[in-house]
This record gives C-alpha cells, structure tokens and sequence, in this order.
C-alpha cells in the first residue's frame, strides 16, 4: 500500500473527480505481517464509478494489462505502466433480446464451446473491434519542472497538497478497511 499504492489511488482520483462513497481492501500479507506485499481496493464512487486497484509482489512480470478500463460501450486496456500495448475494444451493441434483468425469468444464457463441454454465462457474447493506440509522448520531468515554475511563481500546482492529502486519507481509510474486513463510509 505504501509503496504502488499512493500512486495508483492517485490516478484513479485524478481521472473520475467524483466523492467516493465507500471504500474495501484486502492486504495481502504472504511472509508476515510486519509488511504488506500486495491489497486490492475497491473505491465506490458517488457518480457510480468503481474503480478495483489490485497490486503485489508478482504484478510487474505479469502479461496481464497494467490498467483495464471496463466500460458499458467498450473496454480500454494498457499492458504495461509505461504505455505500451494500448488498445481499445470498443463493443458492438448487444443482442436486445437479451434479459438483463437477472430477477426476470425467463433469463436467456447462451453456449460458449471450451474444450470438450460447454459453459453457460449471464451475459450475451460481443462481438469487438479492437483499436490500437499510439504510444503518448510522456515527459517525466514535467512535474520537476512544474515545481520550479510554482517555486519562481511562474505557475501553479500540477498537484496540490489538497489532492495529495485526499489520497492519504484514502489510504488510510483502506488499511482500515482491510484490519476490520468491512466496507468503510468516506467523503
């Protein structure tokens, strides 16, 4: 938490702006306690945004994407933290026919082949383009620079001692979350 987590709960905060309601972690402590290797934090947003940050020990050699965006329209993924491997899956409209109510019956649940049986899922299959994206240009002394511009008075704060305290709150209310196991009311 201490370690990747300032820096993923502030880019989490820094692209949805909304309060966040309610806040659940769980620490992963693989060799002890005296040190947590790893959480996974669910914010719950007031807009109705929720954002599930997952870090440890084994993430950074993992083909699995560094940032996946699930959307009701499509999916953005980022394999890995500095950019690359980015693409957009954007979903084609679904079968209308489908219930999505999972209280109403009857519910249609489709087939998928795997392997040798078949499975059944709550929901319809997508058919999607993918959209490769081209690397941004990235300047990682912009904050430095920023920092000596708000020193000579040249600019303001890229980030704020507000934002940054936001994110330790949030912090802080994740590790209490995680020694209680509870969801944990914020903002």
């Amino acid at each position: 938490m201490l370690d990747w987590g300032v820096h993923l709960i502030d880019r989490i905060v820094q692209m949805n702006k909304s309060k966040i309601k309610q806040i659940y972690c769980q620490i992963i402590n693989l060799t002890g306690t005296d040190v947590d290797e790893g959480f996974n934090l669910t914010l719950v947003f007031e807009d109705g945004f929720i954002a599930y940050i997952e870090s440890g020990v084994g993430h950074f050699d993992s083909p699995t994407p560094g940032w996946r965006l699930n959307g009701t329209t499509g999916i953005g993924e980022v394999i890995t933290f500095s950019g690359e491997g980015a693409k957009v899956l954007k979903a084609k409209p679904r079968d209308p026919n489908f219930v999505r109510d999972f209280n109403a019956l009857p519910v249609r649940k489709p087939t998928i082949k795997r392997g040798e049986g078949s499975s059944w899922f709550a929901a319809p299959p997508m058919n999607n383009d993918a959209i490769e994206l081209e690397r941004p240009i990235f300047d990682r002394n912009a904050l430095y620079r920023n920092l000596v511009d708000c020193i000579e008075g040249k600019a303001d704060q890229i980030v704020t001692g507000e934002q940054a305290l936001r994110v330790l709150k949030i912090m802080e209310a994740a590790l209490f979350s995680g020694e209680k196991n509870e969801f944990v009311d914020f903002e």
